[in-house]
């Protein structure tokens, strides 16, 4: 598990083939403290848990399949990334409780100055769109960050066809968040995504978030433009509420 807060940004320096469609990972470490890190490992990348299989003298290599290459973005290439160790159970929580695990990806719509602060705004696809809420936490890369405004938009008015084909697939229902199809559409219908019977224009959900200084300048956030993809994780929460009423609704009543 992690916390989403971001303790250092490190940097694919070399991307390897490995088996499989995978490949293996040469990070450079930056300033995260490797002297506790073991082999075996998980150690966060871009919010993705992945587990250390070499130490290096300033950095480790981690091996991806080719499903997490699938599931996420900004771990095919050379770039910066944002790094978290595993938590401990004496640490202090300061964002909210993060698996690792990547539920989907979304697209940056905007990322613009607000006074001293960021304007972050991200389009995520149907699948996610019952788990965003007002206030909510959500994962964005790897970091923990609340939600302050939630809104559905028809994709024909949120997406800019300039954006590439990958970033508009995935707001079609045809990226990784698809798989989200069980718990999907009652979490969709409890939070009112869906928009009626019957209805079939293609919509989105677009959130904000506020990003203080501080955040834009110790996370790779600050490299966001629109059109790029973002790793998005859910609220661990949600997902089991989704569950719970999924399931609930193929239970006989109890009397």
């Amino acid at each position: 598990m992690f916390t989403g807060i971001v303790a250092a940004i490190g940097s694919i320096r070399q991307v390897s083939p490995l088996g499989e469609d995978g490949v293996r990972l040469d990070v450079a470490a930056g300033e995260l403290d490797m002297s506790d890190v073991a082999i075996g490992d998980s150690i966060a990348i871009q919010g993705a848990c992945m587990t250390v299989v070499e130490k290096t003298a300033d950095g480790f290599a981690v091996d991806v399949s080719a499903e997490s290459l699938r599931r996420t973005t900004g771990l095919a290439g050379t770039g910066p990334v944002n790094l978290e160790k595993a938590m401990r159970l004496s640490d202090r929580v300061g964002g909210h409780l993060v698996s690792g695990h990547v539920d989907g990806l979304g697209v940056v719509r905007r990322f613009e100055p607000v006074g001293e602060s960021h304007l972050l705004e991200i389009l995520a696809p149907q699948a996610l769109a019952g788990f965003l809420v007002y206030k909510g936490s959500i994962t964005v890369d790897g970091v923990s960050l609340t939600v302050n405004h939630v809104e559905d938009l028809p994709l024909a008015k949120a997406v800019d066809p300039a954006w590439p084909a990958a970033a508009r697939a995935v707001l079609a229902g045809r990226g990784p968040s698809a798989a989200l199809s069980g718990a999907q559409g009652t979490a969709l219908d409890a939070q009112g995504g869906t928009h009626g019977e019957g209805e079939t224009e293609p919509w989105c959900c677009a959130f904000q978030i506020n990003l203080i200084p501080h955040t834009v300048a110790q996370t790779t956030l600050k490299h966001q433009a629109p059109g790029r993809l973002v790793n998005l994780e859910i609220d661990t929460v949600a997902r089991y509420l989704a569950r719970m009423q999924e399931v609930a609704g193929k239970l006989p009543a109890q009397n």
